[in-house]
């Protein structure tokens, strides 16, 4: 095999990667959940937990939305969030 086609291969390897992932838990009816459970006075972490969400990644959504996530970017879902 000779150097470009390893070339080749490698950048789309890297383009399939970076276009792969799950996708998110952050659904438009987890966030109707969660925020009912709150707006009934649930604690966010509780709120989290009752519909099957951990509290770390309830955590996680909200830090990204405020632009705090050390290593992930906000982005409108978790914006609105």
């Amino acid at each position: 095999m000779g150097r470009r086609t390893l070339q080749r291969r490698a950048k789309a390897a890297v383009r399939l990667a970076e276009t792969r992932g799950r996708d998110t838990l952050l659904t438009p009816g987890t966030r109707e959940a969660i925020a009912k459970e709150v707006a009934e006075g649930t604690p966010f972490t509780v709120a989290c937990e009752a519909i099957g969400i951990k509290d770390s990644t309830g955590s996680e959504w909200l830090k990204r939305g405020r632009g705090e996530h050390p290593s992930r970017p906000a982005t409108p879902e978790y914006v609105e969030f």
